[in-house]
C-alpha cells in the first residue's frame, strides 16, 4: 500500500489470479467498478495479520479463487508507524473498496476473510478468523456494489 497517485490517499496494487492483469485499487468510484464496503462487527477485537478479498464461483469456497481482488498484510509497508489494514477497517471505519476492472465477466460471490492473530494463513479458523460473502453479483455490464458484513467464522 504507498499513495501510487500522491492524491494524499493509499492505493494498492493487485493482480487478477485468472488473467494476470494487474490493476490498482484507487479510492473513486467509477461506473464499471465493483464497489464493496467491508465492516466489522461491535464485537471485533484481535490483531489483524492480513485482510483478503477474493471472488468465487461458489460458498462455501471449495478451491482455487477466480480472482484475488486485495490480498493486504497488516505491516507497515508504507514506514508511517501505522499498520496498513488498521489504516482502513475497524470499529471507527468502514472500508469501501473501488475496483474499476477485476479481469472477469460473470456472476460471482464477492468473499472477504479477516485473518487474525492466532488464526489460519490460507483457510479461516474457526472461533478466530472473520469472513463475509456476497449473494451472487453480475461483473462486466456495469457497477456492482455489496456490503459484506464481518463475522467470526463458526
Amino acid at each position: 500500500m504507498t499513495d501510487l497517485d500522491q492524491d494524499g490517499d493509499l492505493d494498492w496494487l493487485g493482480t487478477s489470479m485468472t488473467l494476470g492483469q494487474a490493476y490498482i485499487v484507487e479510492q473513486v468510484q467509477p461506473d464499471p467498478s465493483l464497489v464493496a464496503t467491508i465492516k466489522v462487527p461491535e464485537t471485533f477485537t484481535g490483531e489483524v495479520t492480513k485482510l483478503l478479498i477474493t471472488l468465487a464461483n461458489e460458498i462455501p469456497v471449495t478451491g482455487v479463487p477466480i480472482a484475488v481482488l486485495a490480498s493486504i498484510d497488516n505491516i507497515d509497508k508504507d514506514g508511517d508507524g501505522k499498520l496498513d489494514v488498521d489504516q482502513i477497517l475497524g470499529l471507527e471505519q468502514d472500508l469501501v473498496l473501488a475496483i474499476e476492472d477485476v479481469g472477469v465477466a460473470g456472476d460471482y460471490h464477492v468473499v472477504a476473510a479477516l485473518y487474525m492473530e492466532g488464526g489460519g494463513q490460507f483457510q479461516p479458523v474457526p472461533g478466530v478468523d472473520y469472513m463475509a460473502a456476497s449473494n451472487k453479483i453480475t461483473l462486466g455490464s456495469g457497477q456492482a456494489e455489496v456490503v459484506l458484513d464481518l463475522v467470526i467464522v463458526p
